[in-house]
């Protein structure tokens, strides 16, 4: 663990070293430096289901977003109707669950986000949204087909005809919280 932290700052202060960006942390596009529209990130702590915190290149602290899937929140301030009308108390549980497995998956590890050409690099709470990939594998999707996230169509972004595809095999499937949906 102590070998991957300092391998961590270390990419930190190297990546700070190249000057891209200044400044507090931005919290809308107008705000941010010039970005690529892929970025090879450090991933400092995991907050919730579909969100953890990085720094950018420069050193400026961010929260990324996951694009295009929400995940039951830790706290009990879910919408039922969101979810196939699941109890608000079995929603944390599942929000929880979600957390623990970004955590396993990548927290202290390095991740590459892709931003989407149809949407601002940042959402209205001023973290960066975009599609996480480790080792090539889309986390994104990935939490949709274990059923720890329902796609977001209320959004537009670029893979949400497949993410919806992915979220309704889960349902059909009962994976994860899908499996909880109460019986009519």
């Amino acid at each position: 663990m102590h070998a991957r932290i300092a391998f961590l700052i270390s990419g930190i202060v190297f990546f700070s070293t190249l000057g891209i960006c200044s400044g507090g942390p931005p919290v809308s596009d107008d705000q941010l430096p010039p970005l690529p529209r892929e970025l090879y990130l450090p991933v400092l702590e995991v907050a919730d289901g579909d969100t953890f915190k990085t720094v950018l290149p420069c050193g400026i602290p961010m929260s990324v977003r996951l694009l295009g899937v929400d995940c039951p929140e830790t706290r009990n301030t879910n919408d039922p109707d969101e979810y196939m009308g699941i109890d608000k108390l079995i929603l944390r549980e599942w929000g929880l669950c979600a957390k623990s497995w970004l955590a396993e998956e990548i927290e202290g590890e390095w991740v590459t986000i892709r931003f989407d050409n149809t949407t601002d690099y940042t959402g209205k709470y001023g973290r960066l949204l975009g599609y996480v990939f480790d080792e090539g594998v889309d986390l994104n999707a990935e939490l949709l087909r274990l059923g720890l996230a329902r796609a977001t169509p209320e959004y537009d972004f670029s893979f949400e005809i497949e993410y919806i595809e992915i979220e309704q095999m889960a349902i059909e499937e009962g994976a994860g919280l899908w499996a909880e949906i109460p019986l009519s």
